[in-house]
């Protein structure tokens, strides 16, 4: 494959669920490859869209707070997803891509970070605005 194909293939592998092959393989090109090569802003939103993705994922297998309004369930994947939507962000501003995306996580984090704090849960997100 040729390197200027990579942004599409790992776009077609987030799209397919493969969000944690496209975080791999992007994640060690931008290692390898530097973050100013000229497909890096690329590669670096879909490594920042299959964060999301892969941070959705883990918010849909958390617990959930009791229906009775009784104390909250542990929520394992908080944490993690928060973690990823903060890595995402991080990589959109340093790019300077995806002016929508970063507003959406910010937002997302904004939610994440009131969850943690309902849940006593370590905090080390990083104010977004």
């Amino acid at each position: 494959m040729a390197q200027t194909d990579l942004p599409g293939a790992l776009v077609l592998l987030q799209e397919t669920g493969e969000y944690e092959t496209a975080i791999r393989v992007a994640t060690t090109w931008l290692q390898h490859h530097g973050q100013h090569g000229p497909d890096a802003p690329d590669v670096a939103t879909c490594l920042a869209l299959a964060l999301c993705d892969r941070a959705g994922a883990a918010l849909q297998r958390q617990g959930t707070p009791a229906p009775d309004g009784g104390a909250a369930q542990p929520r394992p994947g908080l944490l993690s997803a928060c973690q990823d939507l903060e890595r995402a962000l991080q990589l959109c501003k340093q790019h300077d891509v995806a002016d929508t995306l970063q507003e959406h996580i910010a937002e997302a984090l904004k939610v994440c970070h009131t969850h943690q704090q309902e849940n006593r849960l370590p905090c080390a997100l990083h104010k977004s605005q």
